[in-house]
């Protein structure tokens, strides 16, 4: 183990033993991390950096994957936490965003990562078409269809499918997410 405020054990793979160490995982290089204020350039660019961020981070989650086992209590505080902020809000440093604005758009995006990423390793298992269509016949056989018509006609719709490839879920809520801060970053413009 090393010593300090902070120490961890020097295998990232061991599991903490203390909880306030858990989320304290490094960042790997990524955008924003040069030091230097933001990207190089176009419109575009801060949503391939804040992309990279968001798969930089996944991939931190799955190499670590009992950092996901433990409650978020308050904002990100140590070290680790708060570099991962700095990549991101350095990324977003280069929209018209105001300050909360960037701060918000940046813990909701950790958030996501987290919750998706999370998920997808939870129910990985069974994540196949098989077990997507066992889950809609039980549905259909324990669900009123009035009182759940909705909820049934998803299940019944031939188009639903499940996302199989490893990360597929966090591409789909990436992209909302994107589109949602370009519509907020174009209403400043």
């Amino acid at each position: 183990m090393r010593d300090g405020a902070y120490g961890r054990p020097d295998s990232h793979q061991s599991k903490p033993q203390s909880a306030d160490h858990a989320v304290d995982v490094p960042p790997v290089d990524g955008p924003g991390d040069s030091g230097e204020s933001g990207n190089s350039g176009g419109v575009g660019d801060w949503r391939s950096a804040v992309g990279e961020w968001a798969r930089a981070v996944e991939a931190q989650y799955r190499a670590h994957p009992w950092v996901l086992e433990y409650r978020l209590t308050a904002p990100p505080a140590t070290p680790n936490e708060l570099l991962w902020l700095e990549m991101l809000l350095r990324v977003l440093a280069t929209t018209p965003l105001n300050s909360s604005e960037k701060l918000s758009s940046a813990l909701m995006l950790g958030n996501l990562v987290r919750s998706v990423t999370k998920l997808e390793i939870d129910v990985s298992a069974s994540d196949s078409p098989e077990a997507l269509e066992e889950y809609g016949s039980l549905l259909f056989r324990l669900l009123d269809p009035e009182e759940y018509r909705e909820v049934l006609g998803v299940f019944s719709d031939p188009a639903l499918t499940v996302m199989e490839a490893e990360g597929a879920e966090l591409q789909f809520v990436l992209k909302r997410f994107l589109d949602g801060v370009a519509v907020l970053i174009a209403n400043r413009s």
